[in-house]
């Protein structure tokens, strides 16, 4: 799979696209805005975005809303990007849309920057520590396994051949 182009509420409190793809990524896909335990884990990630970049991997969230409600809801100040799947086409592409209600299942997808998942994970498989605390353990210690490391640092180091295109989600 080739990169997308997804529009997105940017942390600056913009309204833009987000290319995704560029390096390995991890992508918290929630159902809706307006949601307290959302809201919460939102704020988590983006408390905790330096271990994040730590890890050399691009964090951002996604819901099947438009930015401008994530606007609404949150407002400029996550910092990372909110992604604005209205299509559901990424949701869909990453297997984690709900197709009976169009809405993302809540989890944690890790993406590679061509595309491939290397992990996912539903909320209700991250027990115990918390979303958070799982995606970045299995980023840092012993959960992942050593072809996913290998294969994210491989991704992340490597220089980009190829400018191509990207696919427009908007």
């Amino acid at each position: 799979m080739k990169c997308f182009n997804v529009p997105a509420l940017l942390p600056d409190g913009k309204m833009g696209e987000k290319r995704l793809f560029d390096k390995t990524t991890l992508i918290f896909f929630y159902a809706f805005d307006f949601d307290e335990d959302a809201e919460k884990t939102l704020r988590e990630f983006s408390d905790r975005m330096s271990d994040f970049e730590a890890c050399d991997v691009d964090l951002m969230s996604c819901s099947t809303d438009s930015a401008f409600n994530h606007f609404a809801w949150i407002g400029p100040g996550l910092a990372f990007p909110m992604l604005a799947d209205k299509t559901t086409r990424l949701s869909k592409t990453l297997g984690v849309l709900d197709e009976e209600h169009g809405v993302a299942i809540p989890g944690v997808v890790l993406v590679d920057k061509e595309g491939q998942v290397l992990k996912r994970n539903s909320a209700n498989q991250l027990n115990g520590s918390g979303i958070v605390e799982s995606a970045l353990q299995s980023l840092t210690h012993d959960n992942q396994s050593e072809e996913i490391s290998h294969k994210i640092e491989d991704n992340n180091n490597e220089k980009k051949q190829n400018e191509s295109k990207c696919c427009s989600l908007s």
